[in-house]
């Protein structure tokens, strides 16, 4: 093990923070926590002349305890109970299975080359990723109509590249929904802004040509609204459309 001394900086304390209090409320509903801890914990680093992201093991060990912290708190249940510990258990499960996200070797020299053997295993499923599903799929049936043992664990490994194209796929999906619904949302302020502006400038005989005359003239309304000052008349006006 090395002595290196690593600090999380604010930002990422409220990050670590955050992830453990979402965790905390809906185990369920929580894969937003997942997401945002596997984002939090891996770095850019070049392997073979290639750019690839991993999980920092720095990263990792110190979030991690951060997050369990907030976790803790927010159950009201001690720091070291089987609860924070089962919950972390099912925590990295959800990494691993969602981001193939393990917990990264120390880097000491044996670290190093478990970390070195994960980042290649990375890389491996990154090309298996690259692979439509339906030339995964017939790959999978060639290889588990000889069921040896050794054509099974390739297949695994192929099915595995599946369902992590299919998550990505949703995330990509609901990333779509959010930013429609963002759209729509901020379209339907538009109008009913564009209709209010409407109201208040158009005359209400333009609105409604059969309010009498002498109602218009009380209410001053014969010409439109300036500077959109609302008179104390105007409900009685309102009252007579």
């Amino acid at each position: 093990m090395d002595n290196i001394q690593f600090a999380l900086s604010d930002s990422q304390v409220s990050i670590f923070n955050s992830i453990g209090d979402l965790f905390a409320v809906s185990e369920v509903d929580a894969d937003q926590a997942v997401e945002d801890f596997a984002r939090a914990v891996e770095i850019a680093v070049e392997i073979d002349g290639k750019i690839v992201k991993q999980a920092d093991y720095h990263l990792w060990v110190a979030g991690s305890e951060v997050m369990k912290q907030a976790y803790a708190k927010k159950k009201g249940v001690p720091l070291d109970s089987d609860a924070v510990k089962g919950m972390f258990k099912r925590f990295t499960r959800r990494l691993e299975e969602n981001y193939a996200l393990v917990k990264p070797a120390s880097p000491s020299v044996e670290g190093q080359k478990k970390a070195d053997q994960r980042t290649k295993a990375q890389l491996a499923m990154d090309e298996l990723k690259a692979k439509p599903i339906s030339e995964l799929q017939n790959e999978i049936a060639m290889l588990t109509a000889k069921a040896t043992p050794e054509n099974l664990a390739k297949a695994g490994k192929l099915a595995k590249a599946i369902k992590l194209k299919n998550s990505d796929a949703l995330k990509d999906r609901m990333a779509g929904i959010k930013e429609l619904q963002a759209e729509v949302i901020q379209a339907t302020k538009i109008v009913w802004m564009s209709r209010f502006y409407r109201m208040l400038c158009i005359p209400l005989s333009s609105i409604n040509p059969k309010i009498p005359k002498s109602k218009l003239e009380r209410a001053g309304e014969t010409q439109p609204i300036k500077n959109y000052e609302i008179t104390n008349t105007y409900p009685s006006v309102w009252q007579g459309l």
